[in-house]
């Protein structure tokens, strides 16, 4: 069974497009299958796949979990550590104390420093930013004229583009990846 490819996926890459969709006859799955990344899991009927792996995910995170609340049950739970026979010595209760207090400083520096760089950074773009030009408007305006007129040679007016109601592309109409930027250099507006 074959099938095309559909357009909008590859919207933006006109030259991966030109060689997936051959002109002559269209594609086959198995032809597709070896330019994209397929994945079983989100393909129908793979149920077998899902539960494998989403149990395999619950496990690595409870297995991630497990040594933390191991460590926690003398705190959080002191009648369960009785119970267990499980006993802090002073050794563990200083060294879960000191990380403690180690990732609790860190975390205040951590906010600390992104609350001070965000307003660093918004002062920055309010008065140096705003202010300052970041752009040619001469050329600006040269690469609009640029495109306007080649939008007119290949599309029709700028009326028509903007009254139509429907408008197909014709096949040799398509724009390749770097048309714009070879039109710019072209014509002495450079990218």
């Amino acid at each position: 069974m074959s099938c095309y490819i559909i357009k909008s996926y590859f919207k933006y890459n006109f030259r991966k497009r030109t060689i997936l969709m051959n002109k002559e006859s269209p594609i086959s799955r198995k032809q597709v299958s070896h330019e994209l990344v397929s994945d079983d899991f989100f393909s129908l009927n793979k149920r077998r796949i899902k539960y494998r792996q989403r149990i395999l995910s619950i496990l690595a995170w409870t297995g991630l979990a497990v040594p933390f609340i191991w460590l926690l049950i003398p705190f959080l739970w002191p009648k369960l550590a009785k119970l267990l026979h499980f006993q802090a010595k002073a050794s563990e209760i200083n060294e879960l104390k000191s990380f403690s207090t180690f990732f609790l400083i860190a975390f205040a520096v951590i906010l600390l420093g992104s609350i001070i760089l965000t307003i660093h950074n918004n002062n920055r773009q309010a008065k140096v930013l705003a202010q300052s030009i970041t752009h040619d408007e001469k050329l600006l305006e040269k690469r609009e004229q640029i495109l306007s007129e080649f939008y007119t040679e290949r599309f029709g007016s700028k009326e028509m583009r903007e009254n139509v109601k429907f408008y197909s592309v014709k096949e040799e109409q398509n724009l390749d990846d770097d048309t714009v930027k070879d039109l710019y250099r072209d014509r002495g507006a450079s990218l």
